[in-house]
């Protein structure tokens, strides 16, 4: 496992990859698929970040969720149709 400061993470840019190792390190690998209503189609799991939040050192920006519900999460949002599975 790589140890981060978090004040020298702090003072960096907030990264994809950084933000992603902080959560990993602080909250652990994701192990389940937050979506009430996930088909349990997939046992990977993923943390996502919400769409209306920014990538900062918070939890509650992130959602975790199975690589199926992840999927469908960000095709929701990268063609703007409503999708009732989140």
């Amino acid at each position: 496992m790589i140890e981060l400061n978090i004040d020298d993470i702090r003072d960096q840019n907030k990264t994809y990859g950084t933000v992603h190792l902080w959560i990993n390190q602080n909250f652990g690998k994701a192990d389940r698929c937050e979506n009430k209503l996930c088909k349990n189609k997939s046992k990977k799991y993923h943390w996502a970040k919400l769409k209306d939040k920014v990538y900062e050192f918070k939890r509650e920006n992130f959602i975790m969720l199975c690589a199926s519900c992840h999927y469908y999460y960000d095709e929701r949002f990268k063609n703007k149709i409503v999708n009732k599975r989140i």
